[in-house]
């Protein structure tokens, strides 16, 4: 995986590499070859590299999400679209659906199959912040912004901000102190639109979070 990584393998060739190097050890003797993985999908299992996002499908027009699963289930025999309701209170307006095909049809190994128009990825918040606390020194990061040097009437971070000297918990302390430092997390969540590809309508959005407890620089 290291080699795949500094070479920027695609699948393919990390596969064929895999069952080479699985073939090279059942070629030596008193090794367990069984155990090695034979294709990339059980050894990013073995390895923990599994993804953690969770997929929707999007409606185009509306982009109302819907359960992967529910669009691609071939037991419809109907490509799914979208019944999203844009004013539900309006008199005239209540009973139209979006009816955006959600998917379209393809054939996949001589079978009908559903793909989604479009796929939203989302990442666990939780499950980030997991896999951070799990990296050396990380919660002595988040203790930066509590010990670093204070110039008096000089904003140089997020830190010396009104909000962050006065946000209050329900008991009404301070929610940002030194002494919850790495616990208390202030997520400041970001939305960008861009345009990957020049003479081209399509155009990429991204929403993201970022922990605003740690320094600039990380």
């Amino acid at each position: 995986m290291k080699f795949r990584s500094n070479y920027n393998l695609p699948n393919t060739a990390t596969e064929a590499l895999i069952k080479f190097v699985k073939i090279l050890l059942k070629d030596c003797e008193n090794i367990d070859h069984e155990s090695f993985p034979n294709t990339l999908y059980k050894a990013k299992k073995s390895l923990g590299l599994v993804d953690q996002f969770t997929s929707f499908a999007a409606c185009q027009k509306c982009h109302k999400l819907y359960s992967k699963d529910d669009v691609t289930n071939i037991q419809r025999q109907t490509v799914m679209k979208c019944s999203h309701i844009e004013f539900p209170n309006s008199s005239t307006k209540r009973f139209k659906e979006c009816e955006t095909p959600l998917a379209k049809q393809i054939s996949l190994n001589n079978r009908i199959a559903f793909r989604p128009e479009l796929v939203y990825p989302m990442a666990s918040i939780r499950q980030q912040i997991y896999n951070m606390f799990q990296q050396p020194e990380f919660e002595k990061s988040l203790r930066h912004w509590s010990n670093r040097p204070i110039i008096d009437n000089v904003l140089s971070d997020i830190y010396d901000g009104q909000i962050w000297r006065s946000l209050k918990t329900e008991q009404g302390d301070n929610f940002f102190r030194p002494d919850k430092a790495d616990t208390n997390l202030g997520l400041m969540v970001n939305l960008d639109w861009f345009q990957p590809y020049d003479r081209s309508i399509h155009s990429t959005g991204v929403i993201y979070a970022t922990i605003c407890n740690l320094s600039r620089n990380i």
